[in-house]
C-alpha cells in the first residue's frame, strides 16, 4: 500500500473520530429551541481548532508509526497523475459540500429554527471531507 494510500485512510479515521466527537458535544450541549446566534458563532469558532487538533494528533501518530522500506523516498513533490487525481478529488468535494450548502440554505427558509440548518451544514462539511478522502483512495487504488 502507498504514503498516498496510507495517508488517507488515516485522514479519513481522524475526520470520523473529530466529527462524532464534535456532533455528541453539540447535541449533549445545545437544545433545539434555546439554540441562538451566540451558539452558532461559539460551535462555529470551536469547529475549526478541535478539526485541526484531532488531525494533527492523527497525523503525528501515523508518522510514528509509518514503517515502510522507503520511508526516506517519500515523494515531495506531485507529479501529473497526482495532479489530476487532486483536481478529481477536490471536484467531488466541491459539488457534495455545494449540494450540502443548498440544502441548508433550503432550511434556512423553512425550518423555524436556526439549530438544522447549523446541523446540516455541519454534517455536510464532514460528508464532503469523507468524500474527499474517498476520491483519494479510489483513484489511487484503482486509477483515473
Amino acid at each position: 500500500m502507498g504514503y498516498q494510500l496510507k495517508k488517507s485512510y488515516v485522514t479519513m479515521v481522524t475526520t470520523i473520530i473529530g466529527f462524532v466527537l464534535f456532533l455528541l458535544y453539540i447535541l449533549r450541549e445545545t437544545e433545539v429551541e434555546t439554540f441562538t446566534k451566540e451558539d452558532l458563532g461559539k460551535y462555529l469558532l470551536l469547529v475549526v481548532p478541535v478539526l485541526i487538533g484531532v488531525d494533527m494528533i492523527g497525523k503525528f501518530i501515523f508518522n510514528l508509526l509509518d514503517v515502510s522500506k522507503n520511508k526516506d523516498q517519500k515523494r515531495e513533490k506531485m507529479d501529473e497523475f497526482d495532479t489530476i487525481i487532486e483536481y478529481k478529488s477536490v471536484r467531488n468535494f466541491g459539488l457534495v459540500f455545494m449540494l450540502g450548502f443548498f440544502i441548508s440554505c433550503l432550511l434556512f427558509l423553512v425550518s423555524t429554527y436556526i439549530f438544522y440548518p447549523f446541523l446540516s451544514l455541519f454534517i455536510t462539511l464532514h460528508v464532503s471531507g469523507l468524500i474527499l478522502q474517498a476520491s483519494y483512495i479510489k483513484y489511487y487504488e484503482y486509477g483515473v
